[in-house]
């Protein structure tokens, strides 16, 4: 009765009878600032005790002085997640039409089709280059080996051009069509000026074995302020006198294993470039013949 005058906002109910122990519940309504309205909230005893200053917050409707329960506060409106860039995906079958058809018109009018390997570890920086680096009037497209095949044909009833399915057998994962009406010597050429040294990807197979040893690290490649990021990277490093100091030996890259993402991601911070881009060609179709 003095904590109801004391507190008028403030209602107890009478503890529940139970045998074995008894619980004191207060529904405590707790005014808003903005729209005045009431949230409540449950406060339960989970021991026998009477005093309410012992009691836990849990979630939940709350209990009115009588024992009723009230119903659930509404949920904002205002809680939802806009998307501040929409964009119309195309259909998957539709992709693949398209796919097929743009590499189709490009063959077609193409007097010479390469088959050229490249790496799956490759960067697509380096790739966009090369696609830049062409001739005029040539494509290069890379994409599913079995989209490919069906672009260019596989059977004497579906291909393209007159022996052409030789050249489909030759295709792979990896592998891209280089369609260009340019002599040959200009494409090797090309495919020989991008030939360069790049950073490795997770997955690639190191040549050798690179590993950092304890002790104060590069000021210069690693700032303080790195210090976040090389955590991230799961390395042993503290900051001692406004440096980074690496606790114990952490090894980057061992020969013959393949990277793992932050073994990648630290090579790159190392500017160690391991991985070669290097395209080749793998089957050639000129004049309606067949080459290596």
């Amino acid at each position: 009765n003095d904590a109801r005058r004391e507190r008028p906002n403030e209602y107890s109910c009478a503890p529940s009878e139970q045998p074995a122990r008894r619980q004191v519940i207060c529904c405590i309504h707790l005014q808003r600032a903005k729209n005045n309205t009431r949230s409540p909230f449950i406060l339960i005893s989970p021991t026998a005790l009477n005093t309410p200053r012992h009691c836990v917050l849990t979630g939940g409707c709350a209990l009115s002085p009588r024992g009723a329960a009230l119903p659930k506060m509404p949920s904002s409106k205002r809680a939802k997640k806009v998307s501040l860039t929409k964009t119309k995906k195309k259909p998957a079958a539709e992709a693949r039409s398209s796919y097929v058809d743009a590499l189709r018109s490009s063959v077609e009018g193409a007097d010479a089709v390469y088959v050229v390997g490249i790496d799956a570890h490759a960067r697509p920086t380096k790739f966009k280059a090369l696609r830049a680096s062409l001739p005029g009037g040539s494509s290069l497209t890379l994409g599913k080996k079995t989209l490919m095949r069906l672009a260019l044909g596989d059977s004497e009833e579906t291909e393209l051009k007159p022996g052409l399915r030789t050249l489909t057998e030759a295709i792979e994962g990896g592998h891209a069509i280089l369609a260009t009406s340019a002599p040959r010597s200009d494409v090797e050429a090309c495919l020989a000026a991008a030939v360069a040294p790049e950073f490795a990807t997770a997955g690639f197979v190191a040549p050798a074995t690179v590993r950092l040893e304890r002790g104060p690290l590069d000021a210069a490649k690693f700032p303080v302020s790195m210090h976040a990021a090389l955590k991230k990277l799961d390395l042993p490093v503290e900051v001692s006198d406004s440096k980074l100091d690496l606790v114990d030996d952490w090894r980057c890259a061992t020969a013959g294993r393949p990277l793992t993402p932050a073994q990648a991601k630290m090579l790159e911070h190392l500017d160690m470039r391991v991985h070669e881009f290097k395209p080749v060609i793998v089957k050639a179709y000129v004049g309606g013949a067949v080459t290596a």
